[in-house]
């Protein structure tokens, strides 16, 4: 992981960023598991694991993919001084600006490529990519569709992070809308505020 203690800005890598994201992920479980109680009609217990579990692999690597490609682009820019002020040096608009990329670009690109992968796959390799678990009670092979599902799912969002990265070095008018969400706390330099709220976005 790339150090960044002589930058300015907030961090998502210390103590307290890290307790603000174990906090959040909980809440996540818990929500997931509220909802499974309240849902109808219930999934069996097996596919609600699965369908959980994957969402939670899914999601936190994606989260891990935002951080680290937040600091690899403030890093750059910032020793290639494209531009050394206005927010460059912080972590928080380029994590910010990522999850704007997610949530608008990144869902269709996202999409395109879970598109084209499955494609190579069934067509190239000639190997199945199942919509669905199978039926119970034959666990390990449910297993192993959920692997291949989950596999494909993140190497589509890896290629899409990749885009994402090639974008942010060289057009990065995503790090507009960060620095600009982020006005607020930065003019007080309120790491923590920043933190929380990028989080919660």
């Amino acid at each position: 992981m790339l150090s960044c203690l002589t930058y300015g800005g907030c961090e998502l890598l210390d103590d307290f960023a890290i307790g603000v994201q174990l906090f959040l992920g909980s809440m996540v479980i818990l929500a997931l598991v509220i909802k499974r109680q309240v849902e109808h009609p219930r999934r069996p217990f097996t596919i609600w694991y699965l369908d959980v579990s994957k969402q939670c692999i899914c999601a936190g690597i994606v989260h891990l993919v935002n951080v680290q490609c937040s600091y690899l682009a403030r890093s750059w820019y910032v020793h290639e001084q494209r531009m050394p002020s206005n927010g460059t040096d912080n972590v928080c608009v380029w994590y910010l600006a990522s999850v704007f990329w997610d949530t608008t670009l990144g869902l269709g690109l996202l999409y395109a490529w879970l598109k084209i992968l499955t494609t190579i796959l069934i067509h190239g390799f000639h190997l199945p990519v199942p919509r669905d678990y199978g039926d119970p009670p034959f666990f390990w092979h449910q297993l192993s569709r959920w692997g291949q599902q989950t596999i494909v799912f993140l190497l589509a969002a890896l290629a899409m992070k990749l885009c994402q990265l090639w974008s942010f070095l060289w057009f990065p008018w995503f790090l507009d809308l960060g620095r600009w969400l982020l006005s607020w706390a930065s003019q007080d330099d309120d790491q923590r505020s920043q933190i929380i709220f990028v989080m919660l976005m």
